[in-house]
């Protein structure tokens, strides 16, 4: 499945695209945000890697606060982990491919 890096969802999809979806990456960020954009061709390669395994969404905390609110988030970049409707793991910060390969391979078994 491609990543859908390149649209916003809104708070009320969020639970619709991403908590029904199991397994699933939600990141979290804001456009003004470097390392956000840093980390984006990283997860649409592993988008295109992983194919059906994985779906990674992109909720732009600037239009979507109540998401981020839900989700407890502070700071952004942020990596939510999803699997079926449940947080697994939360990364803050920006991150190498290895190691988000690493969280998602420990997630996915």
């Amino acid at each position: 499945m491609p990543c859908t890096d390149r649209k916003d969802l809104p708070d009320r999809a969020v639970a619709v695209s991403v908590l029904s979806l199991p397994p699933n990456s939600c990141r979290v960020l804001t456009v003004r945000c470097g390392p956000c954009r840093a980390i984006g061709p990283i997860l649409e390669e592993l988008a295109a890697e992983y194919g059906e395994k994985i779906n990674i969404v992109k909720v732009n905390v600037d239009d979507n606060p109540a998401t981020a609110s839900q989700y407890g988030v502070r700071s952004i970049p942020t990596l939510i982990l999803v699997k079926n409707g449940k947080v697994q793991d939360t990364q803050v910060g920006l991150l190498s491919k290895n190691q988000l390969v690493a969280i998602l391979d420990k997630n996915l078994n």
